[in-house]
């Protein structure tokens, strides 16, 4: 620390993201979080938050949607917090205070340096990671500002303090224009990819899907395992329930119904035939779940269930979900 008095030249020109507040002769910074990144960012989460929203108010509580809303909500705040948050940078009263707020910042604790401890200021870089550090007398070192926007802001920032407490500036941060572009080009990469990720949900939410297997025995037909992969549901076929299908066994349909007269039956129908209908006269075990689900495609309420039976032409378990 030299005997000088501290000076600073406020025409030097502020880097982006930095401003200079007057008054004073000890430099008294303020600096935004946000980045051009943040803004791709902001322009991921917003359709993704939207459509979470909207999942809950079709789905109501499900594990997978609660994982992925407790993710983009981390997300979400952290973007947010971007935009509120900014770093407050002064030298007074012999030391050195950087804090940061007003939202609570992970990773970056308030931080208070007695200016005489200090020996030099330094900045660096690494991966397109921008920091500045001050280096005290023991050899130690306290991280200032991580991360930096730019390896421009660091310089200045290093530069600044280091001139107000009369000591060395230490560092020079790599920078290439396609570093300081690189959190923009990433950010803008990653929109395409997170849009393509939220219309795979989107579409794997919206399809249907059937599994399991059934034995069919006798009948209009030769013997055959009917493993369903397709389904609808059976509103649009005049019932309450799931019409199955199987892309191996064209011509078969199974029909899993709940009928407020005859019950829970499951209906057979081969080749347009007329259908064998099963119902616990015909079963030994009839366990059958249909539940409408509040989801509706194209003005249909899709249904979800399962069906578990034991009967002398009819045996396996099969279920269902998001039929429409």
């Amino acid at each position: 620390m030299s005997d000088a008095s501290p000076t600073f030249d406020e025409s030097t020109p502020l880097p982006t993201g930095l401003k200079l507040v007057a008054g004073g002769t000890a430099p008294h910074l303020r600096r935004r979080s946000w980045r051009t990144k943040h803004l791709v960012f902001a322009a991921l989460m917003l359709p993704l938050d939207a459509w979470l929203v909207a999942e809950w108010m079709r789905e109501g509580f499900t594990v997978p949607l609660l994982i992925a809303s407790l993710f983009a909500a981390t997300m979400s705040v952290r973007v947010l917090a971007t935009f509120i948050n900014g770093s407050d940078i002064r030298v007074a009263d012999g030391r050195l205070t950087v804090r940061h707020g007003p939202l609570p910042s992970p990773g970056m604790p308030p931080r208070t340096v007695d200016v005489a401890a200090v020996t030099a200021l330094r900045s660096g870089a690494s991966a397109h990671h921008f920091h500045v550090v001050a280096v005290l007398r023991d050899g130690s070192e306290v991280s200032l500002v991580d991360p930096a926007s730019s390896a421009a802001q660091a310089a200045y920032i290093r530069d600044v303090l280091a001139a107000a407490l009369g000591v060395e500036a230490l560092g020079e941060p790599r920078t290439t224009a396609a570093d300081e572009k690189y959190g923009a080009f990433v950010a803008a990469a990653l929109l395409p990819l997170g849009l393509i990720a939220i219309a795979a949900s989107f579409w794997s939410g919206m399809s249907s899907g059937a599994e399991g297997s059934l034995q069919l025995r006798g009948g209009d037909g030769p013997d055959l395992t009917f493993s369903p992969d397709r389904c609808v549901a059976g509103s649009t076929r005049g019932f309450f329930g799931a019409e199955l299908t199987a892309s191996d066994a064209p011509g078969v349909v199974v029909r899993v119904i709940r009928d407020p007269v005859r019950g829970a039956v499951v209906a057979v129908e081969r080749n347009g035939r007329q259908p064998e209908v099963f119902g616990r006269a015909q079963c030994s075990r009839l366990e059958l779940q249909v539940v409408q689900t509040r989801t509706n495609i194209n003005g249909v309420w899709a249904v979800e269930g399962s069906a578990d039976v034991a009967c002398e032409k009819l045996d396996g378990r099969v279920s269902f979900s998001t039929c429409h």
